[in-house]
C-alpha cells in the first residue's frame, strides 16, 4: 500500500526542470537586488520562492527556514544547491547581463574569495534581525 504526505507541499515538474531561487523578501536589501534580477533577460526561466511568505514550501525542497535564512540558495534542475556567493555565480550564469560576470568569476577561481564575503555579510545581516 502506497502512503503519501498530504501536508508536505510537492515541486512540480515545471518547477523542477528549472533553477530555483530562494530569497528573504521581508530583507530591504535583498528584495531590491531580486527585483533588479527578476527584470533582466533570462529571468523568466527561473522559479523565484520568497521565504518570508512561503515557509512551508522550503519543505518540499528539504531546506530548513533557518538555514535558508543564514545562507542565500539556488537549487538547479540537477538537484544541485549552490549557496552564498556560489549561488550568486551560478543565479548570474543565467541572467543575460551577467552571464560575462559569472564566467569571469569562474574563470579566475575567485567564487571562494567572494564567498568569505558573503559569509561576513550573512552574519552581520542575520543579527540585525
Amino acid at each position: 500500500m502506497k502512503t503519501f504526505n498530504l501536508s508536505k507541499p510537492q515541486v512540480t515538474s515545471k518547477e523542477k526542470s528549472r533553477p530555483t531561487v530562494f530569497y528573504d523578501g521581508a530583507c530591504p536589501l535583498c528584495s531590491r537586488e531580486i527585483a533588479h534580477y527578476r527584470q533582466c533577460s533570462g529571468s523568466d526561466d527561473i522559479n523565484w520562492l520568497d521565504i518570508s511568505q512561503s515557509k512551508e514550501q522550503l519543505q518540499a525542497y528539504e531546506i530548513d527556514y533557518d538555514s535558508a535564512m543564514k545562507r542565500f540558495h539556488v537549487l538547479s534542475p540537477d538537484g544541485t544547491y549552490h549557496t552564498g556567493a556560489f549561488g550568486f555565480v551560478y543565479l548570474w550564469s543565467k541572467l543575460k547581463p551577467y552571464k560575462a560576470l559569472s564566467k569571469l568569476i569562474n574563470l579566475f577561481s575567485l567564487a571562494s574569495l567572494l564567498d568569505w564575503f558573503y559569509v561576513r555579510f550573512a552574519k552581520w545581516r542575520t543579527k540585525r534581525k
